[in-house]
């Protein structure tokens, strides 16, 4: 049986859908959710913590129907984007003090406060005002709050969202580490990507207040089902263009006056000859002046080169119009270079235009 079970939940405020009919089984798992802002994921969230009530739907925990509970009747803790710590407080007052509103005995709480300081690697800040803590020592000390009280699930909404990116890379492996170490099972809500690719067993994408797919980051990134989640994850190029063959293995789009149809896999939806169709091509997956071994080939003239810092990705305009791909040496290509761009068609996902 699934950990959580979330089947058909509505969400309204007014006129807005904020969660339209979701349904997701999560198990004792780090599972993030993943969209942009707007999306409903952490009204999503709020409902599961009992902050928000749903309009319809349910909400089940090991089987057991929490849909209307109150927060603390539900075996949850949440670390909000604020971390919401006590000021006035010691690091140790922080983390006992959910401990103590649960009756917990005094060397009890103890014990639990020193095991979390450890566990989250701060064995000596017991004493310190969390007010002389940097960012990422706070964000460690919220960690170790809402895990102190054992609960059956931990929410995190974007927790990580005010750190500078170095300290965010590795406090992402801290979450990653800590939902190992305590078999809980974490759900994750964020806008960045990278971060729900990084330390994720499944995800989910979400826009709009609906799911657009569920899966594995892998599976998600490489073998997206929709539109949107081929477009959110990653950087994609896009083709558009008429559907003109189908050999069984791959469908060939007619793209302007090209000569020859830019073959692609259909993802998702069905596509048929002469549907108007998208494709959609990571940055990653063209090669540039490749040989003849990639079926999809096209010549253009670089317009622009971005650096990333150990790669570097070009702009450049072609027959199909503007693709980007991923180079090592930036050094090698000047704007208005010609280059010839090479991919297979299994990188290559059509969907139907509409």
């Amino acid at each position: 049986m699934p950990h959580l079970t979330i089947s058909d939940l509505q969400k309204t405020y007014g006129d807005d859908i904020a969660v339209d009919q979701v349904s997701l089984s999560i198990e004792r798992e780090l599972f993030s959710v993943v969209g942009p802002s707007g999306a409903g994921k952490s009204t999503l969230l709020k409902c599961i913590a009992g902050l928000e009530l749903p309009d319809s739907g349910t909400i089940r925990l090991d089987g057991e129907d929490i849909t209307n509970d109150r927060p603390s009747e539900r075996a949850t803790a949440t670390v909000f984007q604020d971390l919401a710590l006590f000021p006035h407080m010691s690091v140790g007052e922080n983390i006992a003090y959910g401990l103590k509103k649960q009756g917990w005995e005094p060397t009890a709480i103890d014990e639990q406060v020193e095991k979390l300081l450890d566990l989250v690697q701060m064995p000596t800040a017991r004493e310190r005002s969390v007010q002389t803590l940097s960012g990422g020592q706070r964000q460690r000390v919220a960690l170790a709050r809402s895990l102190a009280v054992e609960p059956a699930i931990l929410l995190l909404d974007e927790p990580l969202s005010s750190l500078d990116a170095n300290l965010r890379a590795k406090l992402r492996e801290d979450i990653r580490r800590l939902q190992r170490q305590t078999d809980t099972t974490f759900i994750y809500v964020t806008h960045d990507q990278d971060v729900a690719m990084a330390i994720s067993d499944r995800m989910a994408v979400m826009t709009a207040g609906s799911l657009e797919q569920v899966g594995t980051p892998e599976s998600v990134y490489e073998e997206p089902t929709t539109p949107f989640a081929a477009t959110f994850l990653g950087d994609n190029s896009t083709i558009e263009g008429t559907a003109a063959t189908d050999d069984g293995e791959s469908v060939g789009i007619r793209v302007g006056k090209t000569e020859s149809p830019i073959r692609g896999v259909a993802s998702g939806a069905p596509v048929t000859s002469g549907d108007q169709v998208r494709g959609f091509i990571k940055v990653e997956d063209i090669r540039v002046d490749a040989g003849a071994e990639c079926a999809n080939t096209v010549s253009g003239d670089v317009t622009e080169k971005r650096y990333g810092g150990g790669d570097c990705v070009l702009h450049v305009a072609t027959e199909v119009g503007e693709l980007r791909a991923r180079v090592r040496d930036c050094s090698e290509y000047s704007v208005g270079a010609k280059v010839r761009l090479a991919w297979q068609p299994s990188s290559f996902r059509l969907f139907p235009a509409d």
